[in-house]
Order: structure tokens, then sequence, then C-alpha cells
């Protein structure tokens, strides 16, 4: 080998190293600014009305959007409550989160890794701009009437049934607009399922309406990834 092939092959591995550390300095560097991200904790603070935030700003209990499902089971069971984990093999179920008394006051929905299986090289190269996972995250998180009594101002008001009217100005001043809505009737006609979605802020309304009322414990509210 001359010596041009030796200084060739040095460079080359000296290349190589700069260009992985420097994947490994942009990998650090976004993880540690997902990390940072600071939330509103919806028990203790108000976050309804303007500045209008998104489901990513927000937090029930400490668990928020993109948490591992290790770390939100410890923040929930720091709280007091417990998590109940849906049957297995059932994506679609979520996790019940319960009071000490028992009551189902909230779901927190997980699913596997972004990017895929955490030895695919998808995964790997997913990771250069989104935080080391290798286990399952919080995608979705769905309030119950029951956790009325432990939510702040008038976050409580987003589980209201005036909230689910058709020309709520309540949903207006609460979330800033109107909504997408969504009615799936019953088969018998007098059950109608409505759904007010709130896309670019992440978030979902959902109740159940029959006999021309709102069914009690119907109403739900859901985080939700916004879509941009």
């Amino acid at each position: 080998m001359n010596s041009m092939s030796v200084r060739t092959s040095a460079s080359s591995g000296v290349t190589t190293k700069v260009i992985a550390g420097l994947l490994c300095l942009l990998a650090v560097f976004f993880a540690s600014c997902r990390k940072s991200l600071k939330r509103v904790e919806v028990t203790t603070t108000n976050f309804t009305g303007p500045p209008f935030l998104n489901s990513t700003q927000i937090q029930t209990f400490g668990v928020g959007l993109g948490d591992s499902e290790p770390d939100a089971k410890r923040a929930l069971e720091r709280a007091g409550l417990s998590w109940q984990m849906p049957l297995p093999g059932n994506p679609l179920i979520s996790a019940r989160i319960r009071d000490p008394r028992g009551h189902v006051i909230m779901e927190v929905h997980t699913s596997p890794p972004s990017g895929g299986r955490t030895e695919s090289w998808n995964y790997f190269f997913h990771r250069l701009w989104k935080a080391p996972r290798y286990d399952f995250t919080v995608d979705a998180i769905a309030w119950h009437d029951v956790l009325i009594p432990r939510l702040a101002g008038n976050n409580v008001l987003l589980l209201a049934d005036a909230i689910m009217h058709p020309d709520s100005p309540l949903r207006r001043h609460l979330l800033g607009g109107d909504g997408v809505r969504i009615s799936q009737p019953g088969a018998s006609g007098e059950v109608e399922f409505v759904t007010y979605s709130f896309p670019a802020q992440g978030f979902r309304i959902s109740g159940l309406r029959a006999n021309n009322a709102w069914t009690p414990g119907s109403i739900s509210f859901e985080l939700v990834p916004p879509k941009m």
C-alpha cells in the first residue's frame, strides 16, 4: 500500500468519526429540546382561553403526550392513582386510570415506538430527530366526568353539557373555535354520538345524546397529537 492510499484511508476514517460525532451531538440536542418542553398541569392551572395551547403543552397528573409508559405510570402512582392495563393484544383499548375509590377518572393510550421496531434501520434514523424511545409512549389521554373535581379553573367546563351544543359560545371561548362536528346516529335513530374535533390543537370532545339529552357521564375530553 503506497503512502497516498494510507493518507486516503486515514482521512476517510477521520471523516467518518467526525460525521458520527456530529450525528450523536444532534441526537442529544434534539432529545434535550424535547425533554425541556414545559407543560401546563391541568389539575392546578387553567389552560383554557387565550393564549390557546395545544395538546403537547399540557399534562394531567404529570402525564403528557410523548411520555414513556413507565414514566406515565410512575407519575400517576405519585398522584395516588392506579394504572389498570388494557386487555392484551388489543391496540384500541386504553389503560384505565383509577382513583383511590376505584373510579375511572381518565384513560391513557400508548403506542409502540415511532419509526418501527427498535432494531430496525428505520428506527435508528428516526432517533436522529426524535428522543430515543425503547418502550411504548403515550399518544392519547381521555378525561371522564369523574375528573371534574380535580381540574383547575375553567378546565372543568370542557366536560360540561353546554360545550356540546352546536352553536356553543362556551366552546369558542375555551378553545378558540367551533371545532369540526361529526355526528354518528345510532341504529334506532334516538341515539347520537357527537364529536367536536380541533385537529390543529389536538383536542377532541365527545358525548352521547339520547332522548334529546346528553347521557350522564358520556362526555369526554381527549388529548391527541396535533395535526399541522
